[in-house]
């Protein structure tokens, strides 16, 4: 038996047989993604061709000068960026 803290004061247990088959969908030792990213919030490498470009919400895209942030269906918001000291001292 393996026992999982629910709450502040309360436990439970699950048996051997549960926690194992818990151990084989998550190898939390060695995690690894495996798939393709998609959806909102994926990082791209590259440009909106425009301001009203194809573009899904949270969708964020980036070159050397740039972030680019979808913020709604086809409308595109950018911010600058820049290099800035590296003396660790919080300088810009």
């Amino acid at each position: 038996m393996v026992t999982i803290a629910q709450g502040f004061n309360k436990t439970s247990s699950i048996s051997s047989a549960t926690q194992t088959a818990l151990d084989l969908k998550a190898n939390i030792a060695s995690p690894a993604f495996t798939g393709t990213p998609t959806g909102t919030g994926i990082m791209k490498n590259g440009t909106p061709a425009s301001a009203t470009a194809s573009g899904t919400a949270g969708e964020i895209q980036y070159d050397s000068n740039y972030i680019y942030i979808c913020i709604s269906t086809n409308n595109w918001k950018r911010v600058a960026i820049s290099s800035w000291g590296g003396g660790g001292g919080g300088e810009f």
